[in-house]
């Protein structure tokens, strides 16, 4: 594990973070490490931050603690570590859903766009694609049919497909 400059207590391992701790106390060593699962640095720092408010609870007891308790902090360790794996988890999952949401937004809004441009505005020899383009709405593969279908219009045709959706987008804008 290699230390990442500039963060405490966070670390790199094969391309994922990991929060890492060592506390000691009564001759005992205390290590904890979390992976962060990511290998996005700005999402580590969040769930690093996440862990650091955390952790200071662990901290404190095993501060307080006394030279027989050490299986007893052994126990809160590794119930604090699975308590974290789970909200980490919980994080990368909202995290999720809020792209995929935002994904679907932005889909929808190209595809309102679309529908308000087409079919009057475009040639004859853009709708059957275009239609093609409409069964991936609100899909995973709308982006990549949408490139799909630029990537197989002639130079000339990339050309009038876009002054055709440029000129539809600002009708739509204007009314």
């Amino acid at each position: 594990m290699k230390a990442v400059h500039g963060f405490k207590h966070l670390y790199l391992r094969k391309n994922t973070y990991y929060f890492r701790l060592v506390l000691r106390r009564h001759r005992t060593k205390f290590q904890i490490i979390l992976s962060l699962q990511t290998t996005n640095l700005s999402e580590a720092v969040v769930s690093l931050g996440k862990v650091n408010t955390e952790i200071s609870r662990v901290k404190k007891l095993i501060t307080v603690s006394s030279p027989n308790e050490v299986e007893a902090i052994r126990s809160s360790i590794n119930g604090f570590k699975q308590r974290m794996q789970k909200q980490l988890q919980m994080h990368h999952l909202d995290s999720m859903v809020a792209e995929m949401e935002q994904s679907f937004n932005n889909t929808a809004h190209v595809a309102k766009l679309f529908s308000n441009i087409y079919p009057h505005d475009f040639p004859p020899r853009f709708e059957l694609k275009i239609k093609e383009l409409e069964a991936h709405i609100g899909q995973e593969t709308y982006h990549e049919a949408v490139h799909d279908f630029v990537e197989s219009l002639s130079n000339m045709d990339k050309q009038l497909f876009a002054i055709h959706l440029s000129n539809g987008l600002m009708n739509n804008s204007n009314g």
